[in-house]
């Protein structure tokens, strides 16, 4: 079975993730978010939602952290770079955390542990490009942001690889259906 989401379903999926960011932050009255970007297949995705965001008024701070699970075509341990946290004071911010996908909630179930071990945010909120749709998911987490509804397939494209493949692809597809 084919699948693909296609540039203009990417870029409308972004506008939409972004308007609803929007009116979440201004009816709270905030109108400037630390912004943390999940690397490294969340890049290409981030870039776009943060112009965005910007456009519609929102200011930003951004930085990134780096957590990564996947060897190959496997989800693995995850390795979560614990210095990262400690390079920006993350106290009273209103913090945005933008990942690729939502599989396991391995990634964004411990992000939210070192933050909120380490710091004391007004707000916390992640936003996922990607909802992987399957009974694996080991952790228990709330993302207030999703945008599209995926099967249990490995994928690649907008910034999401295979060994560090086919980020540069302006759509997403199934690693099988490039492979073949």
């Amino acid at each position: 079975m084919e699948f693909k989401i296609t540039e203009e379903e990417l870029e409308k999926t972004v506008k939409k993730l972004a308007n609803d960011i929007f009116i979440y932050l201004k009816e709270r009255k905030i109108d400037t978010i630390y912004f943390i970007i999940i690397l490294t297949s969340s890049f290409v995705f981030a870039a776009d939602l943060m112009r965005e965001l910007s456009r519609l008024g929102i200011k930003l701070r951004s930085d990134t952290i780096r957590a990564k699970s996947y060897k190959g075509k496997e989800s693995g341990d995850l390795d979560i770079k614990v210095d990262d946290f400690l390079k920006i004071d993350l106290n009273n911010k209103n913090i945005l955390i933008v990942d690729d996908i939502l599989d396991t909630g391995e990634t964004i179930y411990h992000v939210r542990e070192h933050i909120v071990n380490l710091y004391n945010p007004n707000m916390l909120e992640f936003c996922c490009l990607l909802n992987k749709i399957h009974k694996r998911r080991t952790k228990d987490v709330y993302v207030r942001f999703l945008g599209i509804n995926i099967p249990d397939k490995f994928i690649v494209g907008y910034g999401l690889d295979f060994n560090g493949k086919y980020r540069e692809l302006p759509y997403i597809t199934t690693i099988d259906q490039i492979e073949e």
